[in-house]
């Protein structure tokens, strides 16, 4: 998504501003920066939410419990033989909200990132 939202930027921009007598370092931070902040955006937060939500790797791979992460605490409320489902649900919701907060929160950032990278060009 990255490389195609970087090949979307046109050439001339880069061109102009080294006509300018910017340096390297203005073209990137100064100019490229800005525009890929909505695609640095939805990576970030799409790869946030992946690590968020990991269950498989954090069981097979963690075996202290004071390692592994939030929404691994959902299986503390499951029994051998039953389960306080009010529990466990209202570990559900709990966990779920950071990922809702940071997705409302960089929702528009998210939509020009996805809408963006995905023009063909």
């Amino acid at each position: 998504m990255l490389t195609g939202f970087l090949r979307s930027i046109p050439k001339a921009m880069e061109e102009s501003a080294v006509i300018d007598g910017a340096n390297i370092y203005r073209i990137v931070f100064g100019i490229i920066a800005p525009l890929t902040a909505p695609a640095l955006v939805t990576i970030v937060v799409t790869t946030f939410l992946n690590c968020w939500n990991e269950f498989i790797m954090a069981s097979t791979f963690l075996s202290k419990d004071s390692l592994k992460t939030l929404p691994f605490s959902v299986m503390n409320f499951t029994g051998q033989y039953s389960s306080d489902y009010g529990s466990q649900f209202a570990v559900m919701v709990l966990t779920s909200v950071p990922a809702i907060i940071i997705y409302a929160i960089f929702n528009e950032q998210i939509t020009k990132g996805v809408t963006a990278g995905a023009v063909k060009g």
